[in-house]
């Protein structure tokens, strides 16, 4: 991965919005200033408040693992890994904190993956994963989401009016928002919950500890 470094007047601008963003959501992004590079401030502001305001819909819609799960899938598509792991990573800590148990997608394993595997092999690790009897619907909504993305269209009548509609507009704006996120995560991509749940210190250290015991 080639890492593209911002101008240092983009990089200060950056601070004081990762700073913001640390006090209102626990963690800051590593491509604020490559989106300030791209869009300048004003549209640095709109496209971001565009993606939270649809990141808070599909959750609410879906659920927080599942919508988060959806929005990092979206990313690993596109090549994307650190908002890819990052949504999944909180799509993980929601399942442990309401279930108690992990969900077999590891997102290390994932990352691991996203070096070499295809798309297609990508989803054929997805499908060999999710096989719980409780896994059926996100895995439904996976296969829908690559569907759309590689093809273009989706073939399944929705669960719930608009959920086409709904899948299609993550892919939309992930399409854009990745055209920068991607030059902002280096070769090591920090592992960031794009989520108030990163403010637990706790439930990521039961979380690491569990999936430390299962590897």
């Amino acid at each position: 991965m080639i890492t593209r470094v911002p101008p240092l007047r983009y990089r200060f601008v950056a601070g004081i919005f990762n700073a913001m963003s640390w006090v209102a959501n626990g963690y800051t992004a590593p491509f604020t200033s490559e989106l300030i590079r791209s869009y300048g401030v004003r549209g640095m502001a709109e496209r971001t408040t565009a993606i939270v305001e649809l990141a808070a819909l599909v959750e609410a819609e879906l659920g927080e693992r599942d919508g988060h799960m959806l929005l990092g899938f979206a990313s690993l598509w596109n090549g994307c890994a650190v908002c890819a792991l990052g949504h999944i990573y909180a799509g993980n800590l929601a399942h442990f904190r309401d279930q108690g148990a992990l969900l077999p997608l590891d997102e290390r394993e994932l990352s691991r993956r996203m070096r070499h595997d295809s798309d297609a092999e990508l989803l054929e690790y997805v499908e060999r994963s999710l096989t719980g009897p409780n896994d059926a619907r996100l895995l439904g909504l996976i296969r829908r989401l690559f569907a759309i993305k590689r093809e273009g269209k989706d073939d399944h009548v929705d669960e719930q009016p608009g959920d086409s509609e709904m899948l299609a507009a993550v892919i939309s704006a992930y399409d854009w928002m990745n055209l920068c996120t991607i030059y902002g995560e280096g070769d090591d991509p920090p592992l960031i919950a794009f989520s108030s749940l990163n403010r637990s210190y706790r439930l990521r250290s039961r979380y690491a500890r569990a999936r430390a015991a299962g590897r």
